[in-house]
């Protein structure tokens, strides 16, 4: 049973630093067609 816990920490870390280092290195963009103006709304 053990080992089945290890193994769910290291998933849940791996994804963990994996969406970490996605969301640093490829920030999302901002889109900036939002009508005629820039309404603030994104």
């Amino acid at each position: 049973m053990e080992v089945l816990q290890y193994v769910l920490v290291a998933i849940v870390v791996i994804t963990a630093l994996g969406w970490l280092f996605r969301k640093s290195l490829f920030p999302s963009k901002k889109s900036t067609g939002c009508g005629d103006g820039d309404c603030g709304c994104h």
